[in-house]
């Protein structure tokens, strides 16, 4: 009994290092490496500080309490999660500039080291105001990646940009107010000449008042999923080339929706653009509901 007691204790502690041998356990508060929520104070250095710290000592959380905190970049690192709480914590744009890098390649701040890595970079936060919200890149193939319970509002280009062999998962995320709300964009090559593709998932989304484009897919074997997501508002009236979703100059796409709702949406609802290989969109709907929109496709 004390071998399988002795075994099983063993078997959850190696569960326990894999889920965070990443990110680890240690929480670092901004104010103690120089942030202060002030709005007239551009508090970029002092986070950085805090995310280069939890780097250096092996991993962590960089914890953003409630209020408004001012920034223009910032860059992850493979093993640190930026972490507020909730709407109540704001990062608000200081500069016309893109405000949270995630990146695991060239001169970059790793998002998350290795093929087939995975990380939490970002969740319970409000972003602000930047040019682009959060840039997702990847050079790899299947680098997974999860953003929850974030807020984007007035970008004034894109709300979340995704380039490269991204594998990632976005749950309870709201982008509105922004030109194209989500953009899936380009696609890698890896060693053996196979491409790397968008493989994007997300649960419980919304996508409000996008001028342009709730969202676009602009790659090469692009896949997503939408689970219970909400598409309203979006595009302009009488204008076909804007709207909910555009799936643009791409070849082997794979759009998944279920649960999905459209409404009151302007311009075109659904897009599909030309594809240079003339192999188009797989297109899969599920207990979708379409409601007042201009115009269906």
């Amino acid at each position: 009994m004390k071998k399988i007691l002795f075994i099983l204790s063993l078997f959850i502690s190696t569960i326990s290092f894999a889920q965070n041998r990443h990110t680890g356990s240690f929480i670092h508060e901004v104010q103690n490496y120089g942030a202060v929520k002030d709005i007239t104070i551009d508090n970029t250095q002092a986070i950085q500080r805090a995310l280069d710290s939890a780097h250096a000592k092996g991993g962590g959380k960089v914890h953003i309490p409630s209020g408004v905190w001012g920034i223009s970049k910032l860059h992850t690192y493979a093993n640190v999660e930026i972490q507020g709480d909730g709407m109540a914590t704001v990062l608000k744009a200081t500069t016309a500039d893109t405000m949270i890098v995630c990146n695991n390649s060239g001169s970059f701040a790793k998002f998350r080291g290795g093929t087939y890595g995975y990380s939490q970079p970002i969740s319970d936060i409000f972003l602000e105001g930047h040019n682009i919200a959060v840039v997702g890149y990847s050079s790899q193939f299947m680098y997974w990646f999860n953003v929850s319970r974030v807020w984007i509002d007035s970008c004034t280009s894109i709300g979340l940009l995704l380039k490269g062999g991204l594998t990632g998962s976005f749950n309870d995320v709201t982008i509105q107010h922004c030109p194209t709300g989500a953009l899936l964009d380009s696609f890698v090559t890896i060693p053996n000449g196979a491409v790397s593709p968008n493989l994007m998932e997300f649960h419980s989304c919304r996508f409000y008042y996008a001028s342009l484009w709730g969202m676009t897919v602009r790659a090469s074997q692009g896949n997503v999923a939408l689970y219970n997501c909400d598409f309203e508002f979006n595009g302009i009236i009488h204008n076909p080339r804007t709207g909910s979703l555009q799936v643009l100059g791409s070849n082997r796409n794979g759009i998944y929706c279920e649960n999905t709702w459209w409404e009151a949406n302007y311009g075109t609802l659904v897009y599909l653009g030309p594809t240079s290989s003339g192999q188009g969109t797989t297109w899969t709907f599920r207990n979708c509901n379409m409601f007042v929109n201009s115009n269906a496709s």
